[in-house]
């Protein structure tokens, strides 16, 4: 089975992602005062919800993939390590949105230079694998590829939509698609 279904599935999702973009900046509210209009002052419960359990859910399986990493690289317990990054993780929330700014620049430079390693590792042949898979095409396959990888991204939209709101009300809407478009599925394609 090729990748065909993940990559159609994560350009059609960061389709909707990217056009969702351009509301932030048109509109400069946050995404639930945003959902009021259309849904009204109740209705709006629907997607706050949707929005949360996205939100936990995404939080979830990067806890899970991350203590799984360092179990497998370590053999750190993986308990111990997802209650450590659910305590660090409310410390931020509590404590500071300013010092989160300050994290993701720290974990940047440390990240970058691991990815830039890789990704020559992948391109020179060193990552292992030989990219072949065994079969053809089967459909069912290719759907639940390409539901999951255009889900992804749809899930996204409230995300961009609320930092977009930060962007100067002049910006071009075709700029932000474009730049949210092939910045989010560049990366995973």
């Amino acid at each position: 089975m090729d990748d065909s279904g993940r990559t159609l599935g994560i350009l059609f999702g960061t389709l909707f992602m990217a056009f969702h973009a351009i509301q932030g900046a048109q509109l400069g509210l946050p995404q639930m005062v945003q959902s009021r209009a259309p849904l009204g002052y109740r209705g709006v419960l629907l997607a706050l919800v949707a929005t949360f359990f996205t939100f936990v859910a995404f939080n979830v399986v990067d806890s899970v993939l991350i203590s799984a990493g360092l179990n497998g690289l370590f053999g750190w317990n993986g308990t111990v390590v997802i209650v450590a990054i659910a305590a660090v993780s409310a410390l931020f929330a509590i404590y500071g949105h300013d010092y989160l700014h300050t994290l993701f620049r720290l974990l940047f430079y440390i990240s970058f230079p691991l990815y830039v390693i890789l990704t020559l590792a992948i391109f020179l042949g060193g990552a292992g694998g030989d990219g072949s898979s065994p079969g053809g095409f089967v459909l069912v396959a290719f759907m639940a590829q390409f539901t999951a990888s255009a889900s992804y991204n749809i899930t996204y939209a409230p995300y961009v939509s609320d930092y977009s709101r930060y962007l100067p009300r002049y910006t071009r809407p075709t700029y932000i698609i474009a730049a949210v478009f092939f910045g989010a599925s560049g990366l995973a394609v």
